[in-house]
């Protein structure tokens, strides 16, 4: 029996996703034939809550919610923490990295309870494990779950978009002296 090229093995699924993270190189194979190169990117950008956490800290001037004098419980370590990056919409929101919900800070808002209260369903709150404890499988799990999010969030913009356009056409039609309705004409 030939054995497979060690590109087209799996890896064990159980094994420790930050340590298969750490000893990743492209020529090592570490994730056979389940992820790629863009995958670890994504994977190190988003997963851990380091990575999510340092996208407040490109904010300029930091997180709103982290500065001593607003006396606030919404930093961005708890943030951080459940999921939450910064997403540059505006200057007090954040959006999940996994279900891609987006949500707009007040100082006193608990994320962990807002995310399950608003998603549920997040793979990354239905998960309840910590980043130690997260498998090769789960990561399976959490960039499907995320592409998906992705994607929906996307085709909802897209619809928003085609709404918005069309609207903006009627407008226009009522402005140039027309009727949104047509008037159907009887035949004799």
């Amino acid at each position: 029996m030939t054995q497979k090229p060690k590109s087209q093995q799996l890896p064990d699924l159980q094994s420790n996703l930050r340590a298969a993270l750490e000893s990743y190189g492209p020529e090592k194979q570490t994730f056979g034939a389940l992820f790629d190169g863009d995958d670890v990117a994504e994977m190190k950008n988003f997963f851990f809550a380091a990575g999510r956490l340092n996208s407040f800290a490109a904010r300029q001037g930091g997180w709103t919610y982290d500065k001593p004098h607003k006396n606030a419980s919404c930093s961005s370590k708890l943030l951080a923490e459940n999921g939450f990056y910064f997403n540059a919409i505006s200057r007090k929101s954040v959006t999940c990295a996994f279900c891609q919900l987006d949500v707009t800070c007040s100082a006193h808002l608990d994320p962990s309870v807002e995310h399950v209260r608003l998603n549920p369903r997040c793979y990354f709150v239905t998960m309840a494990k910590s980043e130690e404890q997260w498998t090769i499988e789960d990561a399976m799990y959490l960039l499907q779950f995320r592409r998906r999010a992705l994607s929906m969030k996307a085709a909802e913009m897209r619809r928003h978009d085609a709404e918005r356009r069309r609207e903006e056409r009627r407008q226009h039609f009522r402005n140039a002296g027309g009727e949104t309705q047509p008037h159907r004409h009887a035949i004799s």
